[in-house]
């Protein structure tokens, strides 16, 4: 253990050290504490290593402050992020020190550091702004009108716009792949010649995948294409804006995919549950007297209530002509 030498590498790689030592306490001139010497780095002496996540987040700590930045500085971007201009963005008082995940798009920064990140997987959309507006220091944002720009941008993004109703898409498998097929009908009518495109991606993040869907009849496209492992966002695209969004899951390996339901199982799971199994064919049977058994019947509470009107009503009329 040559302590100078691994001094000086770990220097000319432009490395820090931070030293846990188990054992109680040892000599000046043992190994780690002359190295922890050499490199000025802290040493801890522990009996075990037990918390050792906690001795290391203290290291980092001291390394880097308390993950705050005070300000005021200013909030600058290369465009508009989501319509807003960070001219009309008031100085940030304090900001979080943060480092943005790899498929974030950083839109905004301050001092260096990243502000306001946009992030999409899959059908999911995120935004994350590290300017905290709830400090005292950034009460200047809330009266801003452009943080009130930025932020309604920001919820228009993360909002995504409803299905396009003259698109009616089916995505079911077909033995170890998925078949998609588009309807396009408008006003009754078939849309033919259509440029329609499949955006596939995994949901835990990956290459989104474009297929195209050619048209196989008036009005309706399809196609049959291998899912990447997993579960899998699809999104339909027409001259580049989505109309449709879809998933499809990945329930168990390819090795059991031909094994189809556990009939036994899935009845006896019903069963303790206190339901029962209902065919895909009987399904919308099902539902239907599902929805009549929820309502509440007023039939023989508004007959009963008629009856009573009815009597008093007469009742009344007997008593003012003997009056």
């Amino acid at each position: 253990f040559d302590a100078d030498a691994l001094a000086a590498g770990l220097r000319r790689a432009r490395l820090a050290l931070a030293v846990v030592a188990t054992g109680g306490e040892a000599e000046a001139d043992a190994p780690l504490a002359k190295l922890a010497d050499k490199m000025n780095a802290p040493l801890i002496r522990r009996a075990d290593l037990a918390a050792l996540a906690g001795v290391f987040a203290r290291f980092l700590r001291d390394a880097r402050g308390d993950g705050l930045l005070a300000g005021p500085v200013r909030v600058e971007a290369p465009g508009l992020p989501f319509g807003a201009d960070s001219r009309r963005l008031p100085a940030a008082g304090t900001i979080l020190l943060c480092a943005a995940q790899p498929q974030a798009e950083v839109l905004a920064r301050a001092a260096g550091q990243p502000v306001l990140a946009q992030t999409q997987a899959g059908l999911g959309r995120s935004v994350t702004l590290a300017v905290p507006l709830d400090l005292p220091a950034n009460a200047a944002w809330l009266d801003s009108p452009g943080t009130a720009t930025l932020l309604a941008g920001a919820v228009r993004w993360v909002r995504r716009p409803d299905d396009d109703a003259r698109f009616d898409v089916s995505l079911a498998p077909e033995g170890r792949s998925l078949r998609l097929e588009v309807v396009a009908r408008e006003s009754g009518a078939a849309m033919n010649a259509l440029a329609l495109v499949a955006r596939v991606v995994v949901l835990s993040g990956g290459e989104a995948r474009e297929i195209p869907l050619p048209q196989a009849s008036p009005g309706r496209y399809a196609a049959t294409f291998d899912p990447p492992p997993g579960d899998v966002a699809v999104e339909i695209l027409h001259d580049g804006r989505t109309v449709w969004r879809g998933a499809a899951g990945e329930s168990c390996g390819p090795e059991f995919a031909h094994l189809g339901p556990d009939e036994e199982a899935l009845t006896l799971l019903a069963r303790r549950a206190g339901g029962r199994v209902i065919r895909a064919a009987d399904l919308p049977d099902a539902l239907e007297q599902l929805r009549l058994r929820r309502l509440t019947p007023v039939w023989p509470a508004l007959l009963a209530a008629a009856l009573a009107l009815m009597l008093l009503e007469w009742a009344t009329a007997r008593l003012l002509r003997e009056a």
